[in-house]
């Protein structure tokens, strides 16, 4: 009878524990998760294109600034055409441009 007792105890300390462990962990990704999503948007970029389609332009974003953006080209209108130039602004800013342009929304 003990025994029982012994073991209940440790499977619910245990149970205790692991759910600990797994909130501790998703908080401390979603920190860093928001950290680094922070980080990317706030690198500078300088750009110049002249009626380029968006495509390119966010090819040459990708290129400067080392990310990979994931799209569809028909929900975008990867092929439209636009201008922009900008020297040393933020990234989140110049997307920010862009989706108005394109009247589009995009995660960040």
């Amino acid at each position: 009878m003990k025994k029982k007792g012994i073991v209940d105890f440790l499977k619910t300390t245990m149970r205790i524990t692991i759910t600990q462990i797994i909130l501790a962990a998703l908080v401390t990704c979603t920190t860093l998760a928001a950290h680094v999503e922070a980080q990317i948007l706030d690198q500078r970029i300088s750009l110049s294109v002249d009626e380029g389609e968006i495509r390119y332009v966010l090819r040459q974003i990708q290129k400067q600034v080392s990310v990979k953006f994931v799209y569809s080209p028909a929900a975008i209108q990867a092929n439209r055409k636009t201008s922009i130039h900008v020297d040393d602004k933020k990234l989140g800013e110049l997307l920010n441009e862009i989706v108005v342009q394109a009247e589009q929304s995009y995660c960040g």
